[in-house]
């Protein structure tokens, strides 16, 4: 399946909004507290990643760590990946590092996460960059609708495309130089 997800940059109004709309459809959402250690192969920085490279991401969530490839598929967001669940973290993370992949960011956030149907929705509290929207659904392949059907839920919530973050919260923390 195909993860098909815009972002959005959002304040604590619309914070409130999207929360009056989840409260509004009965929607209940769970909290996830979230760790991502994000590794690249033989670079130090997402300045130096060109896209279709694969990237390496061990997600701690609770007492639960899931190693993740993703590999961009075109400059829509549109990722091949696939997920394993791994029970020593320590070991997976040094493997990465023995053959070639270099840690470059880790991102922590809050999440609380709703299912609006077929859309999955996300507000994150990301560590050093402030709150997000995002709003997601999975494919089997990635059609020209996609993109307008995600604004189209983005706007339920309060939304517009005019908050869109188009770079991922790894990138973004890359920049920062964290």
């Amino acid at each position: 399946m195909l993860e098909i997800e815009k972002k959005f940059r959002i304040t604590n109004s619309n914070k409130k909004e999207i929360l009056a709309v989840w409260d509004k459809k009965n929607l209940t959402p769970c909290e996830i507290i979230q760790q991502d250690e994000v590794f690249l192969y033989g670079i130090n920085s997402f300045s130096e990643f060109k896209q279709g490279e694969p990237v390496f991401r061990i997600r701690s969530v609770n007492d639960q760590s899931i190693l993740t490839l993703k590999k961009l598929l075109d400059s829509k967001d549109t990722a091949l990946e696939l997920e394993s669940l791994i029970s020593n973290t320590g070991s997976v993370r040094e493997m990465l590092l023995q053959t070639g992949y270099n840690s470059v960011t880790t991102v922590r956030k809050k999440r609380l996460e709703a299912k609006d149907g077929e859309f999955t929705i996300a507000v994150d509290f990301v560590e050093k960059l402030g709150d997000f929207l995002e709003v997601e659904i999975l494919r089997k392949k990635n059609t020209p609708q996609d993109d307008q059907l995600i604004f189209d839920k983005a706007l339920e919530y309060g939304i517009s495309k005019d908050q869109v973050e188009e770079r991922k919260y790894d990138r973004l923390l890359n920049e920062l130089g964290s």
